[in-house]
């Protein structure tokens, strides 16, 4: 059944409209990688008119480089391979699209194969750009490494223990310090083991389930050091994921010398409200001319003396007054004679034992009937106590001010009765809030707090204050002056009468706004750094020298990648990945840039851990602390030993090719120069027996002549077809197993004549060496540089030496004479061109150099020659090891 045209073309606009409307980009090619469609997310991302991409080849269009610039091969492109990939992909970090525009960006992509009854048709590829996720993803490695430190350096005791377990898997070395164990004991303990063993119990409840333990657990808790030893500790516990199973998250602060205090200031306080009440008053009376009347038993007692030992007069009255209040009291009492009605001062006495006591004096006139003065009288208070007390709390509320102002805390005071605050100078800098008017009542303080939490923060309050506790704990949000809520972090401390009402509570709240965002980029920095492809390495600043900073953390890549473990590697330099080849100009590059606490990127040979070389890219970047100290390196590390492999396999290519061409385009000349002079010949031939061909003498001469150049122009091509078999390498190659010394002694047998005739001597000394090499070669490299050393022979017998051996992995084979030589200064560059002669008084080519070396490199050998006019020539032919 055929269904409607029309419905078919409905439905093709339809298809078309969603798939324009995707937010990722679309295209299609056929097989031969050619766009045959593309949606309008895609042209927006690459800034194209679907014109200029329609029937254009995609990957040289958007493809072709990656984004340093290099080329990108079209065989190694994951877009234009004719199979499936797997979906949602991202490209090797290397890999981008380019836009119109020249700029270029990174990519998620799909790639579907178009098969079409078996056969490939094409591919459909969709991608978004993930350049903003790269730049995040970057900026996470940077926070992950800033969580780790503050873990590990954290100046409070930090744990983590398992919530199943309660076995103590990770802790930072404050911890360690307090509790008296080494690492390794630490992380072997279970909760329990640090808890006396009454309070077992208690530790087994509150970890029942995590409702019951919470979120944040905060609580004071009784635990023990290593040497037994107990001590309170106020125990703030979060709930986390670590290394994929719940577990707390635990900051220790020892409250034991606060809570002692706590119990020594409620008693301290209970002894000043009982001496207050009591009044000890003694009192005076003086007659108009200033002498003491009269003490009362009181007033004895306050001055530390007897009425039977004690003279009351002016006199011994003085003696007792300090020096330093003598004039004061002088000038006091002379006011009073003059006049003044009533005084009130204070005075210091010494007593008989010589200690100090304050006293507190009132007075006034007593009049006579007539209205005359009569006498002084009055009271004197001994008001040591109060007076050090004073003192002591002028000091403290001093102390108290400077502390609310230096604190990054925001502190406060509640007088639960009265339904008043006091709020530190570090409320108003931290939240912006004039505390006038918010001191006079605690609801001014609630209504700040977030309408989420604000009945939460006070029935938790209340069921502290209400209940037997002393200490409140909670966090919440509150709002700021300028409108923006913050992350608090609150604790409070009751204060309680003798019959344990809740009189007042001091606490002080902490801003952990940017401790709460910190949080959740830490959470998301740990599992980027630990699943990143990436090998990832941090490092301490210091030192930069020897012996290098220390390693602190890796990933699961830089493990995988090295073969080194966690424990093998950490507390190592990063030199342990040097070797003999890697780059030394790198790595001095890299050292200034340490040393600067600069950036720096390289490429270098590295180690692994099996002694493996590999090529190594990586970025180095330092990490500030908030002072803007460098404290730490972070080294990201890629290995590109494949793309280093396949730049040497190009730039050998390249060199030989290079070469090849300057070579041939110089045979090319010199074969040009070859051939024109037998064709010359020939066409004059030609022209000559036009002219004359009736004359057998002419067509006789004529053809003699050209049978010679045509015999002239058939050498130099035989030359060349010998020369391009050797440097196209079109030759076959073969090896085979040879035997040195078999080979040279076939070779003095076939040109034995030749030896003879010039009563030359070949001596063989290759011993037993065997090659696996090209015999073909072989043969005509000996032939010819032995002939060479009979037809340049000098006046004296032709001595030919050829010996060969082994030394260092190679085959090293000399052929040595004592004929006329060569001068090497005046021929050196010329030596194994084609057809350069040396000796013109010797008939021949010029190819017999060009010939010899040309077989030995064919054969993957080096040639080098030394030789001294007069005195001989030594060839030294050097194969790699068989």
């Amino acid at each position: 059944m055929t269904s409607d045209p029309l419905s078919q073309n409905i439905q093709a606009t339809e298809i078309a409209s969603i798939i324009n409307a995707i937010d990722r980009g679309i295209f299609v090619t056929n097989e031969a990688g050619i766009c045959t469609y593309i949606n309008n997310t895609a042209l927006e991302l690459l800034g194209y008119k679907r014109e200029n991409c329609i029937g254009q080849k995609m990957h040289s269009l958007i493809h072709f480089k990656y984004k340093n610039g290099e080329s990108y091969r079209e065989k190694d492109c994951f877009i234009c391979k004719a199979k499936p990939l797997i979906l949602d992909t991202d490209l090797p970090e290397d890999e981008v699209f380019w836009k119109a525009n020249g700029s270029w960006f990174y990519i998620n992509y799909s790639s579907n194969a178009i098969i079409e009854g078996g056969t490939f048709k094409g591919t459909v590829v969709t991608f978004t750009d993930i350049t903003e996720q790269k730049v995040r993803e970057t900026a996470i490695v940077e926070s992950e490494s800033r969580y780790k430190y503050i873990f590990e350096n954290n100046p409070s005791p930090m744990c983590i223990w398992d919530f199943e377990t309660l076995m103590i898997v990770e802790c930072n070395a404050e911890i360690l310090n307090k509790y008296g164990y080494t690492r390794e004991e630490f992380l072997k303990l279970n909760i329990r083991e640090v808890r006396p063993p009454e309070d077992i119990d208690l530790i087994n409840a509150a970890t029942e389930n995590e409702s019951v333990y919470g979120e944040v657990h905060k609580r004071v808790w009784r635990h023990k050091k290593k040497n037994g030893e107990l001590m309170n500790v106020e125990v703030i516990g979060h709930l986390i994921t670590f290394n994929g199973r719940k577990a707390s998250l635990v900051i220790i602060n020892d409250v034991t010398d606060k809570i002692r205090a706590e119990f020594e200031l409620k008693t301290s306080e209970e002894k000043l409200r009982t001496a207050t009440q009591i009044a000890m008053l003694g009192y005076w009376q003086k007659d108009i001319a200033g002498n003491n009347h009269y003490w009362s038993d009181e007033l004895y007692n306050i001055w530390g003396v007897s009425r039977a030992n004690f003279e009351l007069n002016q006199e011994s009255f003085f003696e007792r007054v300090h020096p330093q209040d003598k004039q004061y009291f002088i000038n006091e009492q002379a006011a009073m004679i003059s006049g003044r009605e009533e005084i009130n001062f204070q005075y210091r006495i010494i007593l008989p034992n010589g200690d100090i006591k304050w006293l507190q004096e009132i007075g006034k006139i007593v009049n006579d009937e007539n209205g005359k003065p009569l006498i002084f009288r009055g009271t004197v208070q001994d008001i040591t106590e109060q007076k050090l007390l004073s003192l002591s709390l002028e000091e403290s509320n001093l102390r108290y001010d400077l502390v609310t102002q230096a604190t990054s805390d925001a502190i406060w005071d509640w007088d639960i009765l009265k339904g008043t605050i006091y709020l530190g100078g570090g409320y108003q800098r931290i939240f912006g809030h004039e505390t006038t008017g918010l001191n006079e009542s605690v609801r001014n303080f609630t209504d700040l707090l977030h309408p989420e939490d604000k009945a939460a923060v006070i029935r938790g309050i209340y069921k502290v204050v209400e209940g037997k506790g002393t200490n409140w704990y909670d966090e919440y949000r509150y709002l700021k002056a300028d409108g923006i809520y913050a992350y608090v972090e609150d604790r409070g401390f009751v204060i309680r009468d003798d019959t344990g009402r809740a009189v007042r509570m001091v606490g002080a709240m902490q801003d952990i706004t940017q401790h709460k965002h910190e949080e959740q980029r830490l959470k998301l920095l740990e599992s980027v750094v630990t699943n990143t492809n990436d090998a990832i390495l941090i490092t301490e600043a210091e030192p930069v020298g020897e012996p290098g900073p220390r390693i602190i953390y890796i990933n699961n890549a830089f493990a995988e990648m090295t073969g080194y473990t966690e424990e093998e590697i950490i507390g190592k330099t990063p030199r342990i990945l040097q070797g003999p080849k890697s780059d030394q100009k790198e790595l001095k590059r890299l050292s200034r840039a340490l040393h600067e606490y600069q950036p720096c990127e390289i490429t270098t040979i590295n180690y692994k851990k099996n002694g493996e070389e590999f090529w190594v890219n990586f970025s180095v970047s330092p990490v500030a602390d908030q002072t803007g100290r460098v404290t730490h390196f972070i080294a990201i590390e890629r290995d590109v030993s494949e793309r280093k492999k396949a730049e040497n396999e190009l730039k050998l290519f390249t060199e030989d090719l290079f070469k090849r061409n300057k070579e041939l385009q110089q045979f090319g000349y010199i074969i040009s120069h070859n051939l024109r002079s037998p064709v010359a010949n020939i066409m004059g031939i030609a022209n000559l027996l036009e002219l004359d061909k009736d004359d057998p003498d002419t067509v006789d001469l004529c053809t003699r002549s050209l049978k010679t150049s045509i015999n002239s122009l058939d050498g130099v091509i035989k030359d060349l077809s010998k020369i391009l078999s050797i440097t196209d390498g079109s030759a076959d190659l073969i090896k085979e197993t040879v035997n040195l010394s078999e080979l040279i002694d076939s070779i003095t047998t076939d040109i034995k004549p030749i030896i003879d005739h010039a009563g030359a001597v070949v001596e063989n000394n290759t011993a037993q060496i065997i090659v696996n090499l090209h015999k073909a070669y072989l043969y005509s490299i000996f032939i010819n540089l032995i002939s060479n050393s009979i037809k340049y022979k000098s006046a004296c017998t032709p001595i030919i030496k050829v010996s060969a051996f082994e030394q260092d992995q190679r085959i090293i084979i000399k052929v040595e004479d004592n004929g006329i030589g060569i001068d090497l200064e005046k021929h050196r560059e010329d030596l194994f061109k084609p057809y350069k002669r040396f000796e013109t008084s010797v008939e021949g080519k010029g190819l017999g150099l060009f010939l010899i070396k040309s077989h030995v490199e064919a054969l993957n050998g080096k040639l080098e020659l030394e030789s001294e006019l007069g005195k001989g020539t030594t060839f030294t032919i050097i194969f790699p090891g068989q």
